[in-house]
């Protein structure tokens, strides 16, 4: 792995594997070995959904179980933790073989996932909630139950749903790479509709969520 990758993430992490080898584990795509982070990215999943359902049970001790549940769910949703993966460049330390395409955004975070497990792993549940709370702590801070917190994408599913339309669909129109990394542009399209709406991210989940808000503009929705 790259010493400078590791260092950074070390520093962002504040925290150190005792068991260097974990690391390497989680940071290991199944297309490189059949000893991959896959174990640890269950473990991790199921660590970070009891570490956020505990902060709101204590956060919100009046809210009911379909309220907590809401909540939970946007926070450890699959592009909160790929954007968080993302930030901690995540992409640039993964193994991965020969014939992984590796703009599969949600690799980043799996990968975060196992590193939460492997850091259990590696010193307990005290340390790993530490470094939980680093990386969701705003998230879970400034969560609020009266607030709507559906991303652009289910709104608009929803939305459409109730309106008895076809779901959207989202293709990549062009993808391009540079120093920083990639660059994608999502169209979003009702054709039942003959709607278009474009979007661009640093990944295909965040452009297909700017296309979604996009459509959503033009569907007069908030």
């Amino acid at each position: 792995m790259n010493c400078i990758f590791v260092d950074n993430l070390n520093k962002r992490l504040k925290y150190e594997f005792k068991n260097s080898s974990l690391l390497e584990l989680a940071l290991t795509h199944r297309s490189a070995s059949n000893t991959n982070n896959e174990r640890l990215e269950f473990f991790g999943d199921a660590i970070l959904n009891f570490f956020v359902s505990e902060m709101l049970f204590s956060k919100f001790p009046n809210l009911p179980e379909g309220g907590l549940t809401k909540l939970r769910s946007s926070i450890v949703r699959r592009e909160v933790l790929n954007e968080i993966g993302e930030s901690l460049k995540l992409s640039k330390l993964i193994r991965f073989g020969p014939s992984e395409i590796t703009d599969n955004s949600s690799i980043s975070g799996n990968a975060l996932e196992a590193i939460i497990g492997a850091i259990y792993l590696d010193s307990g549940y005290k340390k790993c909630s530490e470094v939980m709370y680093l990386l969701f702590g705003e998230k879970i801070d400034s969560v609020d139950p009266n607030k709507d917190i559906r991303d652009a994408k289910t709104k608009l599913q929803e939305y459409l749903q109730k309106e008895g339309n076809k779901l959207p669909n989202y293709e990549v129109a062009s993808i391009k790479s540079s120093e920083q990394g990639s660059r994608f542009k999502v169209i979003c399209q009702l054709k039942e509709l003959s709607l278009s709406a474009t979007g661009n991210g640093r990944s295909r989940q965040r452009a297909e969520m700017a296309a979604a808000r996009s459509m959503l503009k033009k569907l007069l929705i908030k």
